[in-house]
């Protein structure tokens, strides 16, 4: 399992009964935005290096929680699909991930003021592929302070995360 973006919290709450048969590949740094997980910048070249040294041959699931960052204007906004959509399409390929699990930007997070948009970016790319990728809809977790999770709000996020990703892998 990779783990991306503000995840790092999230793989704490996630059932630990349940997570126990994965190996979980911490790789994360919040408020970054999409191009800079691209091949050749230096968060995406390190999360393909981990995974190598660390996930050779097991089968990889995506657990990407991200978009704060593209949802702080408008420009990076209205490029987050395209630009997430050529990501995920790359990794899934060079990677071989099984399935990806896409956390989308929480619509309480006003503290983004184009997180609408974002929103819409990653529902579509989840909508595209529905075989292999889930939007976990964080809209239910309300326990936030309008740009972060609060503890009990990760803990309801990872409930959410650890209900998506049983339904693919039991």
């Amino acid at each position: 399992m990779l783990i991306a973006g503000q995840s790092n919290a999230i793989t704490a709450t996630l059932d630990p009964d349940y997570v126990q048969k994965f190996l979980i590949i911490r790789h994360a740094q919040a408020g970054t935005v999409i191009a800079q997980w691209q091949e050749g910048q230096a968060i995406g070249d390190g999360a393909e290096r981990a995974v190598a040294f660390a996930g050779r041959g097991l089968p990889l699931y995506l657990l990407w929680v991200h978009g704060e960052g593209d949802s702080s204007t408008l420009e990076l906004a209205t490029a987050y699909e395209a630009s997430f959509t050529t990501w995920i399409e790359k990794k899934e390929l060079d990677l071989a991930i099984v399935h990806s699990f896409i956390v989308g930007i929480n619509a309480g997070f006003t503290a983004y003021p184009f997180r609408a948009t974002t929103r819409l970016g990653q529902a579509a790319v989840a909508a595209a592929l529905p075989s292999k990728r889930t939007l976990v809809d964080p809209d239910s977790v309300t326990a936030h302070d309008n740009n972060h999770y609060t503890f009990t709000g990760y803990q309801q996020l990872g409930a959410l995360c650890t209900t998506a990703m049983r339904a693919i892998v039991p």
